[in-house]
């Protein structure tokens, strides 16, 4: 018997088919944020809690978001090499090694 997964052509489609889907996803998802967050005044968000520096955060965090989903959709380039996670792994609550 095989310890973990048996890789199968099933498993291998069903695994490329969620992860190209899920970017599609995520790159909507990652525009209806930042469009709210352009269009939302700083004093906004702090009225709902966000102190400034977590507004500063939140905002620089879905920029650099917003540059990587336009990168993938070809909207956008990128020199010299930049870490789009540099903002939004603090908020993930994780500091991932990069």
């Amino acid at each position: 018997m095989a310890v973990g997964a048996t890789i199968t052509q099933s498993q291998i489609n069903a695994d490329a088919a969620q992860l190209s889907r899920g970017i599609e996803v995520w790159c909507q998802g990652v525009a209806v944020v930042q469009t709210y967050l352009v269009a939302t005044p700083d004093t906004d968000l702090e009225a709902l809690g966000f102190l400034p520096n977590d507004v500063a955060l939140l905002k620089s965090a879905f920029g650099d978001l917003q540059k990587l989903a336009n990168i993938y959709a070809g909207k956008d380039t990128v020199s010299p090499a930049y870490d789009f996670g540099t903002f939004s792994r603090q908020m993930s609550g994780l500091l991932l090694p990069t």
